[in-house]
């Protein structure tokens, strides 16, 4: 996808959202990042020969795959074919309220560890 392409669908879902709305962009196909590397290496004027490409492997933290949204959300479809509207998962109001005020009780003011 180009630049161009991003910009346009994101100023769609502009005109889409109703506001606190949560929207999947279908960005095109997947690429593999080893192409995305050595097309870098030759738009920038050198032979795939002229620079190594070094594996290292995944890191603790790194992921191989990214989930944009879980499956209990859903997707739902828009007016455009690449706009997907994420629909949330709810949640009691007053439930995540009660939450909130017992985690203020745990604040780094209340917390002294002996030292």
């Amino acid at each position: 996808m180009t630049i161009q392409e991003a910009a346009k669908m994101v100023i769609q879902v502009g005109v889409i959202a109703n506001g606190g709305d949560f929207f999947v962009l279908d960005m095109g196909q997947q690429i593999k990042i080893m192409d995305l590397a050595r097309d870098f290496i030759v738009f920038s004027g050198y032979d795939k020969k002229d620079i190594a490409i070094e594996i290292v492997g995944i890191r603790p933290v790194e992921k191989l795959h990214e989930e944009l949204v879980v499956k209990e959300e859903g997707v739902a479809t828009t007016r455009h074919s690449r706009i997907n509207a994420v629909r949330p998962i709810g949640f009691d109001k007053e439930e995540f309220g009660d939450w909130l005020q017992k985690l203020a009780h745990y604040t780094f003011e209340s917390y002294n560890p002996k030292i």
